[in-house]
């Protein structure tokens, strides 16, 4: 994978969690086009940067606790 369509797939995960619209683990998975242990260990990395990020059961989507921003670029 190039490490220009990795930054893309950040991206995106960035902007669905924003949105509350990432749906389940594999529906998010499938959404950013990866595998569910690949978004594991994506979340991960996110975490590490700061990135407090949680799952609602009830709303059945990924969020971010606190306002958490990050810059994407070349």
């Amino acid at each position: 994978m190039s490490f220009l369509s990795q930054l893309e797939r950040f991206e995106h995960m960035h902007k669905l969690i924003e949105l509350k619209a990432t749906g389940n683990p594999q529906q998010f998975a499938d959404k950013v086009k990866v595998s569910e242990s690949t978004l594991y260990y994506y979340i991960g990395l996110l975490k590490e940067r700061g990135a407090q990020i949680a799952y609602s059961r009830y709303a059945e989507s990924y969020y971010y606790k606190d306002d958490f921003s990050i810059q994407f670029g070349v």
